[in-house]
C-alpha cells in the first residue's frame, strides 16, 4: 500500500501540487476562472491555467493514486426548486478503479455528456466494492469538508493546517482537502 507520503511526493515529482480550483472564493487562494494555485517542488506558489480535465486529472492523482478498490463518480441535474434529479448511485458504470486516471476521466466526460448542466459527487475514500454506501468504503487516506458559508471559506483560510487542494463546488462553496499520513481504516 502506498502511502499518502509517497503520493505526495510523487504529485510534487511532477512539479504540481493541486492547491485551488476556480469559483470559490478565499482570499489568496484562487486565481482567476481556469486557473489552478499550484506549488512547485521548490515549494513556490503559481496561477497556472487548466482545462477543467486538468484539473480533474490532478485531483484524483492527489487523492486516489496508488490506493486500493475503487471510486464512485455520479453525475445529477438540479431541478429549478434546487432538487437533485436523477441521482442514482446503484449504477455499475458509476464506479472506477482508484487511481486509475483515464477510466476517471472517460467517466467524467461520459457524465458531461449527458445533456445540461450536470452536477458531479465522487468519493474522496476508495471503496472496497463498486457499492454505494458508507458500509463500501476501504480507507480514507484523505480528511475533506464542505463549506457553503462565504465567512467559513475565510475560517478555513485561516487554518493553520492549509488543505493539500481545495475545490470549488456548485453551491459558491469549496471542498477542502487534507492528505493523511496514514489510511484510516
Amino acid at each position: 500500500m502506498t502511502s499518502t507520503h509517497q503520493q505526495r511526493a510523487s504529485a510534487s515529482r511532477q512539479g504540481r501540487l493541486p492547491t485551488a480550483s476556480p469559483l470559490a472564493s478565499p482570499p489568496g487562494w484562487l486565481g482567476p476562472p481556469g486557473s489552478v494555485l499550484l506549488r512547485t517542488r521548490a515549494g513556490e506558489r503559481r496561477d497556472v491555467d487548466l482545462a477543467p480535465e486538468e484539473h480533474a486529472a490532478l485531483l484524483t492523482d492527489l487523492l486516489h493514486r496508488g490506493r486500493p478498490g475503487f471510486v464512485e463518480l455520479v453525475g445529477a441535474h438540479r431541478s429549478a426548486a434546487g432538487r437533485l434529479e436523477g441521482f442514482e448511485r446503484s449504477l455499475r458504470e458509476n464506479f472506477v478503479p482508484a487511481g486509475n486516471r483515464e477510466m476517471f476521466l472517460a467517466r467524467l466526460r461520459a457524465l458531461a455528456g449527458s445533456g445540461g448542466r450536470v452536477e458531479v459527487f465522487f468519493t474522496p475514500a476508495t471503496l472496497a466494492a463498486p457499492l454505494a454506501g458508507n458500509d463500501s468504503v476501504a480507507s480514507a487516506a484523505v480528511a475533506w469538508v464542505d463549506v457553503d458559508d462565504v465567512q467559513r471559506l475565510r475560517d478555513l483560510g485561516r487554518f493553520p493546517h492549509q488543505p493539500h487542494a481545495v475545490v470549488a463546488s456548485g453551491s459558491r462553496g469549496a471542498h477542502a482537502y487534507w492528505l493523511l499520513a496514514e489510511p484510516l481504516p
